[in-house]
């Protein structure tokens, strides 16, 4: 094992990687609410929920690991480590599910239609996650010299502005109509995750600290369960995510209670390695599933009629998720044993 690996953000990345693939075999249920018997939907529901940390997460660990001062590097080496990492797979995946896309019929083949799909972030439902990361890679420079002359105060007040400009503010647009007009407030959008992860790698909290986050992640399930229940049923069984969504108030809450879980668990346990030995594969392939899932998704549905309403939800989430991780895991580490493929699924 690395002299300086982070252990349990491995853990994370492993835990975080079999949650999209779990919430996204769960989603096609959530909207069904009025064709599917109650105890179906609702089991779709409480994966869901359950899962609705694991992108934030990824997020926290890139801004953990990314936005250290101490770690410093000309801009061109900074630059061509997130490219080789992050451009060249958003690159080639983009144009594979573009081609899914129009093979389907669901895109015009024409370049137009092509770079109007990219330029919008209309090819695939799950790479919305590359623009973010992209342009949170972008302005990292920038931040690590906030960072770097900046106090934990400051860091604290920036969390709780962010926090109160995302997730307040939509909370209050939802629930009582009411548009606050601060659109262009710099302390919004995903970067708080970034440096909320930043901040909760970096700084010890005390036990009542630590009680307090996961008391407020439980805050953050129980509102997700019983929110999202409540605006589908006032929403005539239509489907209404607001709470699903990752910058809303219940998300960061659990987000945060899920980070600090982990660096607790970790820092108590005397050993490691015998739960690396069997996660560190899948460590190493995570970015590949992520990016080949979906497409695992439309093979299975074609060739062996497998989706989320193949067998009782209770039963069928697991299997479609287990399926899917093995099979998305066996073509990845089958690309990243070729030359030149191995780039559009780096470990």
């Amino acid at each position: 094992m690395a002299k300086n690996r982070i252990v349990y953000f491995d853990w994370l990345r492993v835990i975080a990687t079999i949650g999209v693939v779990m919430l996204h075999s769960a989603a096609p249920i959530l909207y069904e609410y009025k064709d599917l018997p109650q105890n179906q939907w609702w089991v779709g529901h409480v994966f869901d929920t359950l899962t609705r940390w694991c992108v934030p997460i990824f997020f926290m660990m890139s801004g953990a690991l990314l936005l250290n001062p101490d770690k410093r590097e000309p801009l061109q080496t900074f630059f061509k480590k997130r490219a080789i990492k992050v451009f060249i797979p958003f690159a080639a995946w983009s144009i594979f599910y573009l081609a899914i896309q129009i093979k389907t019929g669901k895109l015009d083949p024409s370049p137009a239609a092509a770079a109007k799909a990219v330029l919008e972030d209309k090819v695939y439902y799950h790479l919305w996650f590359m623009y973010v990361i992209i342009g949170l890679y972008v302005i990292t420079p920038i931040l690590k010299d906030f960072i770097g002359n900046t106090s934990r105060r400051n860091l604290e007040l920036f969390i709780i502005l962010w926090f109160v400009s995302t997730c307040v503010f939509s909370f209050v647009s939802k629930f009582y109509h009411i548009k606050i007009g601060m659109d262009a407030y710099p302390a919004s959008g995903y970067i708080g995750y970034f440096i909320m992860g930043y901040y909760f790698f970096t700084y010890s909290f005390s036990r009542a600290s630590k009680i307090f986050y996961y008391l407020v992640g439980l805050v953050g399930l129980v509102l997700t369960f019983a929110g999202t229940f409540f605006l589908t049923t006032e929403n005539q069984g239509t489907f209404d995510g607001f709470f699903y969504h990752y910058l809303n108030v219940s998300t960061v809450f659990v987000s945060a209670a899920v980070f600090i879980l982990f660096k607790d668990i970790s820092a108590n346990l005397k050993s490691n390695a015998g739960v690396m030995k069997w996660m560190d594969p899948i460590n190493k392939a995570s970015l590949g599933i992520y990016l080949v899932h979906p497409f695992i998704f439309i093979l299975l549905a074609k060739f062996l009629g497998l989706d989320a309403f193949t067998f009782h939800p209770l039963v069928g989430i697991p299997i479609m998720t287990a399926v899917t991780i093995a099979i998305s895991f066996v073509v990845v580490k089958v690309m990243q044993s070729i030359p030149v493929i191995r780039k559009v699924v780096p470990r």
